[in-house]
């Protein structure tokens, strides 16, 4: 990309509308919603709005932008300060750099890659955890909230391409 097109009007109303799903996302995340012992783990919103962006339109997934949104909700959840902004900032640039493959392979292979990045996410979240001596989630708690994760990606892309109409990034010409 060229340093014209980095502050593009358009770009920066991009970027405003993914800093402003990925702050509604944090906002539903934090709710205190299901506080019982048993309630199911909640899913991890802002990695799919990270994920969907990121693979739609790598462009207007900014990094700074990224890195804000992990570290705010970092602040607001019980996470560790850093880990959640790592894995975030890691899996949006993976996913950005795959983003031009990824259009012109099926849905499925694509939820795949997703689910597999999602999964290590919450690996690399929970081995954080553990180095910073502090007691990690039971692994069954983290499966269940892998798959609420993997049933809310799937809503949000249908939620954004119905409400945005955001389509994978055209291939680029060589």
């Amino acid at each position: 990309m060229e340093p014209s097109q980095w502050f593009a009007p358009w770009r920066l109303v991009q970027i405003a509308l993914f800093m402003g799903l990925g702050l509604g996302a944090i906002f539903i995340e934090a709710a205190p919603l299901g506080l019982t012992a048993n309630a199911y783990p909640s899913p991890d919103l802002l990695f799919c709005v990270v994920a969907f962006w990121a693979t739609r339109r790598p462009e207007s997934t900014a990094l700074l932008a990224v890195f804000a949104l992990g570290l705010v909700r970092d602040l607001i959840t019980d996470a560790p300060v850093g880990g959640g902004v790592l894995t975030l900032v890691l899996a949006a640039e993976f996913l950005k750099a795959l983003s031009q493959g990824l259009g012109r392979r099926n849905f499925v292979t694509q939820f795949l890659l997703i689910a597999l990045v999602s999964g290590i996410v919450v690996l690399v979240q929970w081995a954080i955890v553990i180095a910073l001596l502090a007691p990690p989630p039971y692994l069954f708690d983290l499966i269940r909230q892998w798959l609420a994760t993997l049933a809310a990606y799937l809503a949000v892309v249908l939620v954004f391409r119905g409400l945005f109409r955001m389509r994978w990034p055209k291939p680029a010409v060589v």
